[in-house]
């Protein structure tokens, strides 16, 4: 495109113009030094679109949202031929997923600036194991619906209230006028034929992939669970995952929601809570994170400071590439 037209388009983009919102269709196009810093826009296309020199979308806002592949199939994605800037863009979620860059750290910090959280701030990721890494929820609601018959509790009441949470609080809540010691061997009971029962934990769909990103680019990990030491081995063995730092019930006092292990996996990583993204996906372990002081990362529907609607593949998205 030539850079008269280009320079136009995005004059006429940018609210000191006098338009109202307009959609912006560039797929295709040869950019030559880009510059659509402070647009508003209603949808801009640029599937396939080449960006060469500079490029800026810094404080770009799209009411609809911005597309640099298509929505449909993923295929014809944007590339960029030199540095970019994407700083406090609003583009819509994955705007940029597989896009390309020559300039890796300027399109690394697009992606990462992405779903509302700048990782840029990130030194460390905590994951919740049962239901974030593993695919654990067969083997679980067996245990609890023995356990159920075995105590007469209602077992949808039960299976409300026990994912997220270490055996003994679920069962402190359903039962709060038991002692310590009945609990405790409730607990035991509940989790004993857990430790045999792997054959369908699974990982959960792309948990090797992002895990493999991590070591690629030095990023510290830890597994945060509401299990047992036996039980966490057991689970992560049998999906091939071998955590550098795995914080269990066994190191601590206090089970989510109480922030205790995500605070003892920041404290052994050596880092602040605020700089470990905690991955979650139950209330309990939401509200642990956030009692932590760390940034959350919510998967399965629920809301945190990154809201990770499509599953692991959302954060790999947002990580800087190899």
């Amino acid at each position: 495109m030539r850079r008269a037209v280009q320079d136009v388009l995005a004059e006429r983009a940018r609210p000191s113009s006098g338009w109202e919102k307009v959609d912006l269709y560039l797929s295709g196009a040869r950019l030559v030094d880009f510059d659509l810093s402070g647009a508003r826009a209603r949808y801009g296309d640029f599937t396939g679109a080449q960006f060469h020199f500079v490029t800026r979308f810094d404080g770009a806002e799209f009411a609809s949202r911005a597309d640099f592949r298509l929505p449909s199939t993923g295929d014809g994605v944007a590339s960029f031929h030199g540095p970019v800037s994407f700083e406090g863009a609003v583009l819509g979620r994955d705007a940029l997923r597989g896009a390309s860059s020559t300039d890796e750290a300027g399109h690394a910090g697009a992606l990462r600036r992405l779903g509302g959280m700048d990782l840029a701030k990130i030194d460390a990721i905590l994951f919740d194991m049962d239901g974030t890494l593993v695919d654990s929820d067969a083997s679980v609601e067996r245990s609890w619906t023995q356990w159920s018959a075995a105590y007469g509790a209602p077992l949808a009441r039960v299976l409300e209230v026990a994912h997220g949470s270490p055996s003994e609080v679920t069962i402190r809540l359903l039962f709060p006028d038991w002692d310590a010691e009945t609990v405790a061997e409730a607990a035991a009971r509940q989790l004993a034929p857990q430790y045999e029962d792997l054959s369908d934990v699974v990982p959960t769909p792309g948990a090797h992939a992002l895990l493999a990103r991590l070591e690629e680019i030095a990023m510290p990990w830890a597994v945060v669970t509401s299990a047992d030491q036996r039980l966490a081995k057991a689970r992560l063995g049998a999906c091939g995952i071998i955590p550098p730092l795995l914080i269990t019930t066994d190191e601590i006092s206090r089970g989510k929601p109480d922030p205790e292990g995500f605070l003892r996996a920041a404290a052994e990583l050596g880092l602040p809570p605020s700089r470990c993204l905690v991955v979650e996906d139950s209330a309990p372990g939401v509200a642990a994170g956030r009692a932590a002081g760390s940034p959350v990362a919510a998967l399965k529907g629920l809301h945190a400071d990154l809201d990770l609607t499509g599953g692991l593949p959302d954060l790999l998205s947002l990580l800087p590439p190899r």
